[in-house]
Formats: C-alpha cells, structure tokens, sequence
C-alpha cells in the first residue's frame, strides 16, 4: 500500500483500523477492496450517470484530460454478491480484491455509452 492521495490514505488507513480493531478485540472482519461501482442510485456527478444525463439533454460530455484513464468498473449488484459471498465464505483476517477484471478507459465508456442510447 502506497497511497498517492488524501483519499488513498484515508482508504488505507480505514483498512489498518478494521484490522486492527479486529485483532485487538478478537472479532470476526474481512475487507473487500473494490473497484469502481456503478448502478442505480449513483450519484449524478460520477462519470457514467453523468454522461447519460448530459447525453439525453443534449450537453457537453466532459471527458477530463485525453480520456485514457482507466477504471474498472463493476455493477453494484455484482459487488453486492461479492460483499455476501465474503460474509458467507470469506476467510477472517482476509482482503479480498474485487473487480470486474476489465479496465477500460474512460473514453471507451463514454462511446459506448453514446452507442447504447442511440440503438
């Protein structure tokens, strides 16, 4: 772990607690690490619901930089079975990495995106 940001460090650092809580007090905890969410209910500013909206109302798409960032995006259900999976079978003491083990970049969504609310 190498954080590069406030918010990096503050994700380590709740990681660190619940470790260490959970070793000083002798319970039961598994972290999951997860990738980028997307689904219903997210907040308008994120990238993907964001693009829909300014799509539909025929608004600029704002695609920071080249657009080449990549993230992996994983629907929130999907992340929800992983959480269930973790408390039904997870090992204690353990991290568990979850994503749908696909970057892509972020111009990439935003063309499919566009692909999508045209067919």
């Amino acid at each position: 772990m190498d954080p590069r940001s406030p918010y990096a460090a503050s994700k380590a650092a709740a990681d660190h607690l619940v470790s260490a809580y959970a070793n000083t007090y002798g319970i039961s905890a598994v972290i999951l690490r997860c990738t980028d969410n997307y689904g219903p209910y997210q907040l308008p500013e994120k990238l993907i619901p964001l693009m829909i909206a300014n799509a539909c109302e025929d608004k600029p798409l704002p695609v920071y930089g080249d657009g080449m960032q990549e993230r992996d995006w994983l629907f929130v259900e999907d992340y929800c079975g992983a959480i269930a999976l973790a408390l039904e079978k997870g090992k204690p003491g353990t991290i568990y990495n979850v994503s749908a083990g696909m970057p892509q970049p972020n111009l990439k969504i935003v063309r499919t995106i566009l692909a999508q609310l045209k067919s």
